[in-house]
């Protein structure tokens, strides 16, 4: 069987017990379907009787690309006939006359079934999925928990999770491809990932990625690379290069060229505005934004200890104190989100004498947006899009990068003539987190172009 040498490098990795997760891919052409393909039948046939989860999120997709590479390319190869398998495809999975099967699951997010309960009664000896990326983390974390539940002990195998994707601006990229490059990047990195259990000893476990492109794969067709490289720029990058910082979309508010151009090392003395992302419930980060003549200068995180009293009155003491050190008196400059903890955040910023503006996100708008959240956002690209808005190029480095991977996850559709910003709930099963610094920013933005109706007390905003 001739292989890559990625796709050397992935079998070596999967047969080292220690490394219990794996992402192999990052571009398109790598070989990601035909690998993982080929380590499915050969568990399947060294181990009777295991079962494997094969996830996407739409089947159709499934059986059209993975099962399809199974059933016509890889079963070839290893001389997996016709007579040794059963594929049911209305039940969705295959059965290999040793017992050993592929099961094919449905891993797409359902209203219904927020928290995949769905997944509970399955019991897998390795989880795969593919294209990753148009999952949800809650919805891959549920799925990859299903391992280690079928014939593990009997064979003394370590479940395996395995994962294929495209650069996207995901979980995936704070979980896999931001420690491969903090570690050195190269043919692949590994790092602690809890523990595992070999031969009745804990030791230590790795999760580990391999980016795979189409370079790397000498099988791949030459037309195939000609058209990758005839992709539209953002595109080409994404996935002929590997790109991580590109997603193609032509309703990305905030595309990555745009964030590139929005940067800005020049500072203008003038009036300063704040915006304040609160913590839902103290669950997320509270952020706080700074912005001083059109540009966003800095964003700082407010450390919260749960145990030192109120959460909403820390958070207030915390923005009156930032307020104060850069010379903010006039609280009609300060906007907050007031939901949940917000609440008894304003209420403590008013006993303090601090009656600060109140950013209400499914408040009206008064253009053709969904809600005043949707306007400010588009607004805000448009800004940034005209150079009206620009974003400090020395801000926290830490900061920045969720920042930006905040925005780009930012899209609009439109239906009949209303903007709809896509919301913060689909955005967060997104990243696998909460867009905190976007929020952040956005508010203060808000606060800074937003004019006061004198008619009425300080937090009665007139957009």
């Amino acid at each position: 069987m001739q292989i890559s040498r990625k796709q050397s490098l992935a079998f070596t990795l999967l047969d080292n017990p220690y490394i219990v997760d794996l992402l192999f891919g990052g571009g398109a052409g790598g070989g990601k379907s035909i690998t993982i393909t080929q380590w499915m039948a050969i568990q399947c046939r060294n181990f009777p009787g295991v079962r494997i989860g094969l996830g996407r999120k739409e089947l159709k997709k499934l059986k059209e690309t993975t099962i399809f590479t199974l059933l016509k390319e890889t079963h070839p190869l290893l001389g997996i006939t016709e007579s040794e398998y059963a594929y049911k495809e209305q039940a969705g999975v295959i059965n290999y006359v040793n017992g050993s099967s592929i099961h094919l699951v449905d891993l797409a997010y359902l209203p219904s079934d927020p928290e995949y309960d769905r997944f509970g009664s399955l019991n897998f000896t390795h989880t795969v999925i593919e294209e990753a990326g148009e999952v949800t983390q809650k919805g891959r974390d549920v799925f990859i928990s299903r391992k280690n539940r079928h014939f593990n002990g009997k064979y003394n195998i370590v479940g395996k999770s395995i994962t294929t994707c495209n650069p996207s601006i995901n979980f995936l990229k704070d979980q896999y491809y931001k420690p491969y490059i903090k570690l050195g990047g190269g043919d692949y990195q590994k790092w602690a990932h809890g523990l595992v259990t070999v031969d009745q000893k804990d030791y230590t476990a790795y999760r580990a990625y391999i980016p795979s492109l189409v370079t790397d794969n000498p099988f791949a067709s030459p037309n195939y690379i000609h058209t990758l490289r005839e992709l539209p720029d953002p595109e080409r990058k994404r996935l002929l290069e590997g790109n991580w910082d590109f997603k193609s979309s032509d309703y990305m508010i905030f595309p990555s060229p745009l964030l590139d151009r929005a940067l800005t090392y020049r500072l203008i003395v003038g009036d300063r505005y704040i915006g304040v992302d609160i913590s839902d419930s103290g669950g997320d980060n509270t952020i706080i934004s700074l912005i001083e003549k059109g540009v966003l200068v800095e964003q700082v995180e407010v450390v919260i200890n749960k145990e030192k009293g109120i959460i909403g009155e820390q958070i207030a003491l915390a923005v009156i104190k930032y307020a104060t050190q850069n010379g903010i008196t006039d609280p009609r400059r300060i906007g907050i989100d007031a939901i949940g903890v917000g609440v008894s955040t304003r209420d403590f910023l008013n006993k303090k004498g601090w009656a600060v503006r109140e950013f209400i996100a499914g408040g009206k708008s008064e253009g053709n947006f969904k809600n005043l959240r949707g306007e400010t956002i588009y607004t805000m690209g448009q800004a940034m899009d005209k150079g009206e808005f620009k974003i400090y190029g020395r801000m926290d480095s830490i900061q920045y990068s969720k920042l930006r991977d905040d925005l780009m996850a930012h899209e609009y559709t439109t239906e009949e003539r209303v903007v709809l910003v896509k919301s913060k709930k689909d955005i967060k099963e997104q990243l696998g987190r909460s867009p905190d610094n976007a929020e952040s920013m956005y508010i203060a933005f808000w606060v800074s172009t937003s004019k006061i109706d004198p008619r009425h007390d300080s937090r009665r905003i007139k957009f």
